[in-house]
């Protein structure tokens, strides 16, 4: 019996276009540093500004594609992206029988994206004859998602005290991308950006990948009086990123409920409008990133002499496998007050097996650089708090507050046998031991405690731990020294270390942990206005007790290399006795800048992240049949509060990477942006 069929056709196009310097990300970092007696423009003889940039080849700090000018690359390279993007859905619904429904759709997504780069000779400075000059690159990358999915659901009580349904489906997935990649150089002009000209090739290629998946479902869903609730679920996905042993995963679930404000003792409470308790056990699978992690690899990207050559560059996988996360979850949900007041409240507890990283360093001795595999396990524990409450309920006048906060906690559990669990473990100027140790956290960093500066040469001699100095068989005072006897003396002006072990050398022995990346509390929180047609949104985004490493920081204060510093330096220690908390400039030489406290700050923040104001034409749109006309304008990220003082607080938090850290190098903050938008409905 078929009562009605109808389907739904779902279009959408997309068109953008970005413009950036060619080396955006590096842009900020590099103009920090750049050397401050270097001209932003040429001079004439008379000591007259030019409009040339004044960009040498070489200069005292390096070679012009390193150490650029930072306004010429701002100005004068390109960095064009533009995108089409086309969406199509397909739905089809049919009422089999009453109880019995087939629904089914499928959708293609195809992503086209031309990028140009160009990087002109007045940027680097560098000769006419130098790869870097006028230098043209050029990649198009074409992808193309199909998905499709067909389930049928059958409802097999509809009852007043019953309620049953089930389901079953079947879903597939097929990602394509081909991409081809051109790169030229010494342009004769710098009018001629485009790759394809006439010009000597410095690399071109391209490249192809596929990727598939398909899953069957199971689901059931039962309804006791509306008040006992339980949720079945079952998937079993099979996806080609694996090899053919480990390609299948199965991943079940089960969720109840209780809705107790149904229940006869919660009568005489009637400010509570509904009251829930919920518990959820569930597990899912994550995928590499990578389509042929497993395979092993072989490219033609290198050479031996002047003879191309064929050369493996990944290693075959045969126990490649699903990365396995399952939990548990006990939640509420209240509304009270005539649902004036909405509470939601969840704590849970997840455990991951078998995580995968996909760069995993080698030793050298093996012939590659990283696999990408499955490392270990971790414990995933925390909670999260929404609520959302109306201030104000009229007619034609709302105004409601929201709030969200949630912590979380990680923690290692499980790393293979012969896994190197120290990265950067080297004790070295600039450099943060990271180690990945069970009952830690990822994100967890290691390094030196610092005390200040020492005042005098006689001030930096070696103490126990009760104060007093340290001397040695002939009774002379040791002096403290770097990595063993034998090392570096520390001096009046330098920095002063704690020796942990009070055995007077600042080595890997006196490595502490000195914070976490990973923040203890982050949300959101914001409001809602409606009057008549106008809707006001403001919305506020936070982080706190995040510890990141300032590189720019350090890279501004160490006075160990030809950069530009900080004015902070001013302060520097510069004879005996002097007392500061800045030490010393020395060049190419001493541990001044040993990866220690100095450079964590607390980089907590509120951000204003966006405020919106919409305005709809609904009785107008109607006189001229339209459904609705709206207005839209919306503006992100207007302000940031934090004592932080690097450029941007709000650096990546986690990853499965078991030695990430957070980490500050100067990336340029998110800019301020409008957006005005018409929304028209047919």
């Amino acid at each position: 019996d078929l009562s009605y069929a109808y389907s739904d056709n779902d279009l959408a196009h997309q068109e953008s276009e970005e413009h950036y310097p060619d080396d955006a990300r590096g842009l900020r970092q590099l103009a920090y540093i750049k050397a401050p007696n270097m001209s932003i423009y040429d001079y004439d003889a008379k000591g007259n500004m030019s409009n040339n940039y004044f960009s040498p080849g070489e200069n005292f700090q390096g070679w012009g594609n390193r150490w650029y000018n930072p306004l010429a690359m701002a100005n004068e390279s390109t960095w064009n992206r533009k995108q089409h993007r086309l969406r199509t859905k397909l739905q089809l619904r049919y009422n089999i029988l009453d109880d019995l429904v087939f629904q089914s759709f499928v959708a293609y997504d195809i992503d086209n994206q031309l990028e140009n780069r160009f990087l002109p000779q007045n940027v680097t400075g560098l000769h006419w004859t130098s790869t870097w000059v006028n230098l043209a690159s050029g990649m198009d990358l074409q992808s193309s998602v199909l998905e499709a999915q067909a389930q049928l659901v059958h409802t097999f009580l509809r009852g007043s005290k019953h309620k049953l349904t089930s389901m079953i489906a079947f879903t597939l997935s097929d990602k394509k991308n081909r991409w081809y990649y051109g790169s030229t150089s010494n342009l004769p002009s710098s009018f001629l950006i485009n790759y394809a000209q006439p010009a000597p090739i410095w690399w071109i290629g391209d490249g192809y990948s596929q990727n598939r998946m398909v899953a069957f479902l199971g689901f059931a869903h039962y309804s006791l009086l509306d008040r006992y609730l339980v949720q079945f679920n079952i998937r079993r996905e099979g996806s080609s990123r694996f090899g053919y042993d480990s390609r299948w995963g199965t991943f079940p679930s089960i969720s109840v409920a209780w809705r107790v404000s149904a229940e006869r003792f919660m009568s005489k409470l009637e400010f509570i409008n509904d009251f829930k308790l919920r518990y959820s056990y569930g597990m899912n699978g994550n995928q590499p990133s990578g389509s042929y992690g497993y395979f092993n690899l072989y490219s033609t990207g290198q050479e031996y002499i002047d003879m191309p050559v064929v050369i493996p560059t990944n290693l075959q996988l045969d126990n490649f496998r699903w990365e396995k996360n399952s939990q548990v979850n006990y939640g509420l949900d209240l509304f009270a007050f005539s649902n004036y007041l909405e509470v939601h409240f969840d704590v849970y507890s997840q455990k991951s097996n078998d995580l995968i990283w996909d760069d995993l360093k080698l030793p050298s001795t093996s012939g590659f650089p990283e696999i990408t595999r499955n490392w270990g396990s971790m414990d995933n524990r925390g909670w999260e708090l929404m609520f959302v409450t109306d201030i104000l309920r009229r007619e034609k006048l709302t105004l409601d507050v929201n709030f969200n906060i949630a912590h979380n906690e990680n923690k290692i559990t499980e790393i293979p046998e012969n896994f190197d669990f120290e990265y950067e473990s080297e004790a070295n100027n600039g450099l943060y031991a990271r180690r990945a140790q069970t009952g830690h956290p990822i994100g967890s960093f290691y390094g030196f405690k610092y005390l200040g500066v020492y005042p005098t040469d006689a001030d930096a001699v070696a103490r126990d731990a009760d104060g007093n100095i340290i001397y040695d068989m002939a009774g002379n005072p040791l002096y403290m020294r770097y990595g063993n006897a034998d090392g570096y003396r520390f001096r009046g002006g330098d920095a002063i270390y704690q020796d942990i072990n009070y055995d007077g050398l600042i080595n890997e022995l006196d490595i502490v942990k000195l914070g976490d990346s990973n923040p203890r509390f982050l949300g959101g929180f914001g409001s809602k206005v409606t009057w008549g047609n106008f809707i006001a949104t403001l919305f506020f985004h936070y982080r706190l007790g995040q510890d990141v490493v300032n590189k720019t920081k350090m890279d501004n204060e160490n006075m160990y290399h030809r950069y530009n510093q900080s004015v902070s330096v001013l302060n520097r220690w510069r004879r005996q006795g002097d007392i500061t908390n800045i030490p010393r400039a020395l060049y190419n030489t001493g541990y001044n800048w040993l990866g220690s406290d100095r450079f964590v700050e607390d980089a907590s923040f509120v951000r204003f992240k966006s405020a919106s104001l919409s305005y709809s034409f609904r009785k107008f749109a109607n006189r001229i049949r339209l459904k609705d006309l709206k207005l839209h304008f919306m503006v992100y990220n207007l302000y940031t509060w934090t004592r932080y003082t690097g450029v941007d607080p709000e650096v990546p938090m986690f990853s499965n990477d078991p030695f990430f850290i957070g980490v500050d190098e100067a990336d340029t903050p998110p800019p301020m942006s409008y957006i005005f938008s018409i929304n028209v409905k047919f």
